[in-house]
């Protein structure tokens, strides 16, 4: 999908959903599942693309770890702040019992 985007500048995701739905039958059942695929869509065509090889991952690893001076965070911190902003983490109990999916049906 994200092909097609860059080459033709638009992605039917319900086509693209209802062709997967032939081997997956619940892969996407409700107007919610519908809405998240939308946003992933949209975040990964907006999101900064970034490609780095296994061997170029462990070398910058321990960098990213490095706490920065003006925050006192290391870049890793930054970026799961970020995500925790446009992801609320579940917490332990709401993953354990399923209680955070109950209040989404």
């Amino acid at each position: 999908m994200l092909s097609q985007a860059e080459a033709e500048g638009e992605v039917n995701l319900v086509a693209h959903l209802h062709a997967m739905r032939q081997n997956r039958v619940d892969l996407v059942e409700s107007p919610e599942q519908y809405i998240f695929a939308y946003k992933v869509l949209v975040e990964m065509l907006c999101s900064k693309k970034h490609q780095l090889s296994i061997g170029d991952f462990v070398r910058l690893y321990p960098k990213l770890k490095t706490k920065l001076p003006a925050t006192g965070k290391s870049a890793i911190d930054l970026e799961f702040e970020v995500v925790g902003i446009v992801h609320r983490i579940l917490s332990a109990t709401e993953a354990a019992d399923g209680t955070y999916y109950e209040t989404l049906a």
